[in-house]
């Protein structure tokens, strides 16, 4: 377990947020090669690593959620667990490929299926052009201890726009924020009822009456349950912070949106 551990740390200290994970694909090919395996990367960046006739494939993804401070990752073991100070840690999915790492270096005949910009939408996998010699694939993605999972999880993105115009605004200008929550995966965490600072802007907005809204700036990452957000109003009334809503006025007179908001 040690060496999976040392091989962990080794990778997070080679930047590989998805999007910008090529340090981490040339080290692991480095890798591979100097341990006597063949490799082959695709137009999409996955990576096959294999050595004999193996009949078992292991697959996991290279990149990782980047928040904080991560690429720049400082770790530290608090009662036993291993963290990141102000940053993700990059265990999803860097303990898989530090397992891998460490059966490399035992000469182990396997392929290792290694997909890129897994958490900003299954890309690689998506793109994947490599024929597999093994019979059975294991993923190694998944949250518990000694136990297999039969089945996937997906998500849909949908983007949406609205076409406006701003007029001059009336009234005070105000910055109302919700800063520094919990947040978490939002698919593994959104059972355990982590508030969502976005929900939680736009039930503050609607219960004040708020129609006057200049910019809002809210979330980290499109699979992450919001833990900040920051909207500029402006309001002919005095509104105050109310629990982890915080406002404060501005002196700024900024335009807003000419059909106000409509927050349901």
């Amino acid at each position: 377990m040690s060496n999976i551990i040392e091989h962990f740390i080794t990778l997070t200290k080679i930047p590989h947020c998805s999007y910008e994970a090529i340090s981490l694909r040339d080290f692991l090919l480095k890798f591979a090669k100097e341990r006597g395996y063949e490799t082959q990367v695709d137009k999409a960046d996955n990576i096959l690593i294999y050595r004999g006739k193996s009949k078992l494939c292991l697959q996991a993804h290279y990149d990782m959620v980047c928040m904080g401070k991560a690429p720049i990752i400082e770790t530290y073991e608090e009662d036993g667990w291993l963290k990141a100070r102000d940053s993700s840690l990059g265990a999803d999915n860097g303990i898989a490929i530090a397992m891998m790492m460490s059966l490399m270096d035992e000469g182990r005949e396997l392929e290792f299926l290694l997909t890129s910009d897994e958490e900003v939408g299954l890309i690689g996998a998506s793109a994947l052009k490599f024929d597999l010699q093994s019979d059975y694939m294991l993923n190694i993605d998944f949250e518990d201890e000694a136990e297999v999972c039969i089945g996937c999880a997906g998500g849909a993105d949908a983007v949406a726009s609205l076409s406006d115009t701003l007029v001059d605004g009336e009234g005070r200008c105000y910055e109302v924020s919700l800063k520094g929550l919990a947040g978490g995966h939002s698919g593994i965490d959104i059972d355990k009822g982590i508030p969502s600072a976005i929900k939680l802007l736009g039930d503050y907005l609607y219960t004040q009456g708020i129609t006057q809204v200049s910019n809002v700036y809210a979330g980290e990452r499109r699979n992450s349950i919001p833990a900040n957000a920051v909207a500029i109003i402006r309001t002919d009334k005095e509104i105050e912070s109310i629990g982890e809503v915080k406002v404060r006025e501005l002196k700024e007179e900024p335009r807003v949106l000419e059909n106000g908001a409509k927050l349901v």
